[in-house]
């Protein structure tokens, strides 16, 4: 008996001592990663961002996550050159097929170049490849992250006119938090001037679900206030004009990226929905360091309406797009107005253009931008 009692003490003091150590190195793990959501995008160094997900790649296999194979050039890759997990939010066009060179084609669904350092592909103990995002590091990102939380869950998640791309889970490093994305195909970036070979229609139709995501969430009282066409993904392109005619399915637009987004209550007036200066994230809070395109008040530090800028940012990014239609550029235009009085809201922009287009044959779309 006191021979039991001595063993079972001894594998005691070893599981604490264990359990110690484990903490330890959690804790120094935690203090080597970047301290605020400005530092995690733009690192010092140009290889921090290679090195601070490497030092993550342990913890994140304990937890059935294993990170897409990356460079230093930021570049990252399915593992072992695998295909990616059908996912229901990613595809490429049939006429792309899987021809290795061609662009667009399954093959190039497994490479990712993220924007910033703040986002790895991973891919779940299930075979499932999603998007792993730090959201918030101590109070910092943390109402950006309960707005996520409203969109991108249920029940907000499951009408049809919320294109908040979901949520999947959330992964929690003590004060550090990470948000689980699916992964999605294409940026609506490439929609027109780039490889993809998409008509007026197919971008229209893009267009038009981009704003019923800033119509919905608006009537949430929720600005996004980076609604740049940067900011939207898609299924994937319909490329219209290889196949020479227009497409049976449409791919499914989603927005991202809330790190700058505000929320007002349903009890507030219009008067109190405004917002001052450019919108910043947390620590990078200098108003010199914001580089994207400012709306007037921005820079006099006028009260502003964050409803329109959403309007706003996603038309100056479009104002490079020419549909060849009158009233579509009328409309593009009045969404890019500099005069606050002429902006549309998205409610307003999405009408218009759906009104239009309602009368338009679909065939007289398939033209090229």
């Amino acid at each position: 008996m006191a021979a039991a009692t001595t063993t079972a003490t001894a594998l005691f003091l070893c599981w604490r001592a264990l359990a110690a150590f484990a903490q330890k190195e959690k804790e120094n793990l935690v203090r080597s990663l970047p301290a605020s959501l400005c530092t995690w995008r733009v690192p010092p160094c140009e290889d921090d961002e290679y090195e601070i997900w490497q030092s993550l790649a342990k913890t994140l296999k304990g937890a059935g996550l294993t990170l897409w194979d990356s460079s230093k050039t930021s570049a990252q890759r399915s593992p072992y050159g695998s295909d990616v997990f059908p996912n229901g939010y990613l595809h490429t066009a049939a006429i792309r097929g899987t021809d290795k060179k061609q662009a667009g084609a399954v093959a190039t669904l497994r490479h990712l170049w993220p924007t910033n350092a703040s986002s790895h592909v991973v891919r779940t103990r299930e075979g499932q490849d999603a998007v792993m995002r730090v959201v918030a590091i101590g109070h910092e990102g943390r109402d950006q992250l309960r707005i996520w939380r409203k969109l991108a869950t249920a029940p907000h998640a499951l009408i049809s006119a919320n294109h908040t791309l979901p949520l999947l889970q959330e992964f929690d490093l003590e004060h550090i938090t990470f948000g689980i994305f699916p992964l999605v195909a294409q940026p609506m970036e490439d929609i027109y001037g780039r490889w993809a070979k998409n008509s007026v229609g197919d971008i229209l139709d893009a267009v038009m679900q981009a704003l019923e995501a800033l119509a919905y969430i608006h009537s949430l009282g929720i600005a996004h206030r980076d609604a740049f066409k940067y900011n939207f993904l898609m299924q994937w392109h319909p490329e219209s004009l290889l196949t020479g005619s227009v497409a049976v399915s449409r791919p499914r637009v989603y927005l991202i990226d809330f790190e700058v987004a505000v929320e007002f209550s349903g009890d507030s007036v219009p008067s109190e929905r405004v917002c001052i200066g450019p919108p910043c994230i947390g620590s990078l809070s200098d108003p010199t360091r914001y580089s994207a395109p400012c709306i007037p008040e921005m820079c006099t530090g006028e009260p502003y309406d964050p409803f329109k800028l959403d309007v706003w940012q996603l038309g100056t990014s479009l104002l490079d797009f020419d549909s060849t239609l009158p009233p579509v550029q009328a409309v593009l235009q009045a969404m890019a107005s500099l005069d606050p009085a002429e902006r549309l809201t998205a409610d307003d922009a999405l009408c218009r253009l759906r009104a239009f287009l309602e009368n338009v044959p679909p065939k007289s779309l398939l033209i090229p931008p």
